[in-house]
């Protein structure tokens, strides 16, 4: 399916650009889906406006749907037929909380177990399990590599294990395992994604590699996607190569 990677300077006309190719994929598709995926709420409101600027008529099309990845993850599973119970922020650090206490109480923490139930430490850790699986490290993989690591490794893993297993045994997803649910699904569900005229990827500086797989993934089955990135001084050969 034709992709189109568009690196270029901020201000060089990259969102013109593609917003050109959405106005002739609406000409001359008027009926198929179109989805917009941007980094939030303020991206949305300037590119709706610019979308409707850019008609003659100021039309109002009815068949884009503007998304984050939050709500990508959530629409793909929607559409895969397997909708999920997303745990929200702050019941996600009410039980990473609770979780560290347990932990602490039980002696199974080495290097945190005197600070495992200051509340600040559960932030970092709801933060620094984000970013693991931001990043595709599941929990398994960690732990073996914890295995021959410091006690402080052995530690992360522990809770990292012990919130993913009880997410698990709750039924629970967080917003960034829900994004590895999808990317799992899409992988095994061939026809996601063939019915979508137009992804246009827009606003954003860089992707993490569960944000990158699952694009390209998408990129390869979609009727036309078109990515745009900011030029970024010494690194023109590399921000694409996730996309190759």
């Amino acid at each position: 399916m034709p992709s189109e990677l568009l690196l270029a300077p901020v201000g060089a006309g990259k969102t013109e650009h593609a917003l050109r190719q959405l106005h002739e994929v609406v000409e001359k598709h008027p009926f198929a889906p179109i989805w917009v995926l941007l980094p939030g709420r303020r991206q949305e409101d300037a590119l709706r406006q610019r979308l409707v600027e850019g008609t003659k008529d100021r039309r109002v099309y009815f068949n884009i749907t503007f998304l984050s990845f939050y709500t990508l993850y959530a629409r793909l599973l929607d559409i895969i037929g397997q909708p999920q119970r997303e745990l929200d922020g702050t019941a996600r650090l009410r039980l990473i909380r609770g979780l560290l206490t347990e932990l602490q109480q039980n002696n199974q923490l080495t290097v945190f177990q005197e600070i495992a139930d200051k509340p600040g430490f559960a932030k970092v850790m709801a933060d620094f399990i984000y970013e693991l699986k931001q990043n595709l490290v599941y929990p398994e993989a960690f732990e073996a590599v914890a295995e021959t690591g410091s006690d402080k490794d052995r530690d992360l893993a522990k809770i990292y294990t012990a919130y993913q297993a009880m997410l698990r045994s709750n039924n629970l997803i967080d917003r960034e395992g829900e994004g590895w649910l999808a990317l799992d699904e899409v992988k095994k569900q061939q026809e996601v994604g063939h019915d979508i005229a137009l992804l246009l990827v827009d606003g954003f500086d860089q992707f993490n590699p569960l944000q990158a797989q699952l694009l390209a993934l998408l990129a390869g089955r979609t009727q036309q996607t078109i990515i745009t990135l900011p030029q970024i001084q010494g690194r023109e050969n590399t921000l694409g190569g996730r996309f190759g």
